[in-house]
């Protein structure tokens, strides 16, 4: 893309286009798309490497339609634009407290295959693979239709002609999110993509926020654990019980219990302390997939 067409897009990335953050929407060569502005340092092979990942398609990934790098501190990401909101939105309206447009089992776990489906096509399926590294429901985009999508509004990952462990220069992350082996030493793996999601499943479960969130009781901060509030219940002689509570109440109690039991169990072996213990995500999206199938016959 020319730097001029965005900018006459965006009418110089006026406020009018922006749609949170540093994205913007606009018309461009007769394609509605996102646009990403990003500062930094982008030298050496970036262009090519946006030239692999505007060649990844596949439904459950927002397409990568191309970028403008200026003068090698500023880059601008163009993604198709997909109508809906992230996930975090869709489980948690902005505009009504207590509403949730996943109002029902089966429409949040549609949308966990759905992720699933699509980290699995990028650590699986890509040549050469990827690691999407930033996986959280704000990164997560929720259709009209209640299907899913994955995005990354910022700069693509460096892809890797293998998924082997490589340590990070500079550790970037959300709270809650990134992976214990991260935190400490900087690997970057696939695995750490599916600790990520692990925590994303938690979310759909719950209908709650890792990382510091408001108490709306005390209205002081607090720290919400998933990871530890999983482990405890899941070693529990019975979990059953508590799990029940703990699983989001605006579900009503209408999903099957021992469903829900192994996709907590199934979310609990994504969130391992140990990398190696973590299942592919081509194991975690055969699960979900029988799973979905029993719920619905359910």
């Amino acid at each position: 893309y020319r730097y001029k067409d965005l900018v006459r897009a965006t009418d110089n990335f006026s406020e009018a286009s922006k749609i949170g953050g540093s994205v913007f929407r606009a018309l461009v060569r007769g394609a509605d798309v996102a646009i990403v502005q990003k500062k930094g340092s982008f030298v050496g092979n970036y262009i090519e490497l946006l030239k692999i990942i505007t060649s990844v398609h596949h439904v459950n990934l927002v397409k990568v339609l191309g970028a403008c790098l200026r003068e090698s501190e500023h880059v601008y990401v163009c993604y198709e634009y997909e109508e809906g909101v992230n996930l975090r939105e869709a489980l948690h309206s902005p505009r009504a407290e207590g509403f949730s447009a996943l109002a029902s089992w089966t429409s949040r776990l549609q949308v966990a295959l759905d992720v699933a489906l699509g980290l699995e096509y990028l650590h699986d399926h890509t040549m050469p693979p990827f690691v999407h590294k930033h996986v959280k429901s704000t990164n997560i985009i929720v259709t009209n239709e209640l299907r899913a999508k994955i995005v990354k509004f910022g700069i693509p990952q460096l892809p890797r002609r293998k998924l082997v462990r490589k340590n990070s220069i500079k550790i970037t992350g959300t709270p809650g999110y990134m992976s214990p082996e991260y935190q400490t030493s900087g690997v970057v793996s696939s695995k750490m993509d599916v600790f990520a999601f692990g925590v994303v499943l938690l979310e759909l479960l719950t209908g709650k926020q890792p990382g510091v969130q408001l108490d709306p009781a005390t209205k002081k901060l607090k720290v919400v654990s998933l990871t530890d509030e999983v482990t405890e219940i899941m070693e529990e002689r019975d979990p059953r019980k508590k799990l029940r509570l703990w699983i989001d109440a605006r579900l009503r109690d209408s999903y099957p219990v021992d469903t829900a039991m192994s996709v907590a169990a199934l979310a609990r072996l994504c969130i391992d302390s140990n990398p190696e213990s973590r299942p592919p995500m081509k194991n975690v999206t055969a699960k979900l997939s029988n799973y979905l199938i029993k719920s619905q016959e359910w």
